[in-house]
């Protein structure tokens, strides 16, 4: 399989293991359900986008530029991220900790990196049509400090 292929691959895979951990989140954070479950489909859709891109890798026309490039990054994400939705299923985390956990995750330089191709400005058609179609569904990290920080307000 080609190198672009496999981190196509992989950012899908990364996107679909984000929503499946948001939706167990859904169901063990009962009072921020509606909050993981928009998370949730929002990662799905980013992986729907990804897919999209399989048509323009086979016409070798996917800008490098739209997926991270290192392949070793994703996969380690993609480990944790699995291991914590299994883990979420057995037992639901301590809420400050799944938090935390996904403010590190968007974070990450992996997501920085789709953050930065969504607010880029780029000559390239293709990642034009990506920037619009994802436009919408950015600035989770954003999202979930503020509700961490509602959250704090509601403790005091």
């Amino acid at each position: 399989m080609p190198e672009m292929e496999i981190l196509l691959e992989e950012a899908i895979k990364l996107e679909l293991n984000a929503g499946d951990l948001y939706m167990a989140y859904s169901e063990a954070f009962k009072d921020d359900r509606s909050f993981w479950w928009q998370l949730a489909i929002e990662e799905k859709n980013h992986a729907a986008l990804l897919k999209s891109g399989r048509i323009y890798l086979e016409r070798g026309m996917l800008p490098n530029e739209l997926l991270y490039q290192n392949i070793n990054d994703i996969r380690a994400i993609n480990d944790d991220l699995r291991s914590r939705i299994e883990a979420c299923k057995l037992n639901p985390p301590d809420k400050k900790e799944a938090y935390d956990f996904t403010c590190r995750f968007e974070e990450s330089a992996v997501e920085l990196h789709y953050q930065k191709i969504m607010s880029t400005a780029t000559d390239s058609k293709i990642a034009m049509i990506f920037k619009k179609l994802g436009n919408a569904d950015k600035d989770h990290a954003e999202r979930i400090r503020s509700l961490m920080e509602k959250h704090e307000m509601m403790q005091n």
